[in-house]
């Protein structure tokens, strides 16, 4: 039954990110706050009765859905890093929770004015509010990242000291949350490290009985 539920916790884990792929592929074409004003006005002004009403709704959908994967991550995540140290537990689980929440907070944003316009026929669209929600959902993107880093890095260091992930998956992880602190200036790459790193993590999680092992001691959350 522990194995199970561990189990349950790496499918989620993997799900999640498989599910926040699709959300961005269903968002591959909309905008950002970098555009010309221009092409806010082109795109906005034929979005009605095109490809872009289901893809903002189901965008927005997935992502509801990507979160209820992650919570049954981190679930078994904080378990895991319980048997290292309850505070460090504490820290993974809260930041997990603060990374999900700001990015799906980033997903609303960037598709609010779509989905306003695709379901409310009297919604006339303001180009410079659309800039904006354009801009902050670019802002909440990055600070999910910096979440995710101190998850990354709280689940690394208790990993270290008592060695429930592979060495390079440990280091690796410590990489992988400096470069989160540094969205600002690479872009989406911290974004692609920390979706790998979950994948990494699930993977682990299917793989060695000793992590399963490691859960059973402990209270469960």
């Amino acid at each position: 039954m522990k194995a199970t539920r561990t189990e349950w916790g790496a499918v989620g884990g993997i799900a999640f990110v498989a599910l926040i792929a699709i959300a961005a592929i269903a968002l591959n074409n909309s905008l950002d706050s970098h555009d010309e004003r221009s092409e806010f006005v082109e795109y906005y002004s034929k979005f009605r009765g095109t490809s872009h009403e289901w893809r903002e709704f189901l965008a927005t959908f997935v992502v509801f859905f990507a979160a209820f994967c992650f919570a049954w991550f981190l679930r078994s995540l904080y378990r895991l890093v319980r048997t290292a140290d309850d505070g460090l537990a504490v820290l993974s689980v809260g930041a997990g929770f603060l990374f999900l929440a700001l990015l799906v907070a980033a997903f609303v944003a960037s598709t609010a004015v779509g989905t306003t316009l695709a379901f409310s026929d009297g919604y006339v669209v303001d180009i410079d509010t659309a800039i904006l929600m354009s801009d902050v959902a670019l802002l909440l993107l990055t600070a999910s990242a910096a979440g995710a880093a101190v998850m990354i890095w709280a689940v690394s260091l208790a990993a270290r000291r008592a060695g429930f992930l592979p060495r390079w998956l440990v280091w690796g992880g410590f990489a992988v949350a400096v470069a989160g602190l540094a969205a600002t200036v690479l872009d989406g790459i911290p974004h692609l490290l920390e979706l790998a790193w979950i994948v990494a993590v699930s993977y682990v999680m299917t793989r060695r009985p000793r992590m399963n092992s490691a859960i059973a001691p402990r209270g469960t959350i």
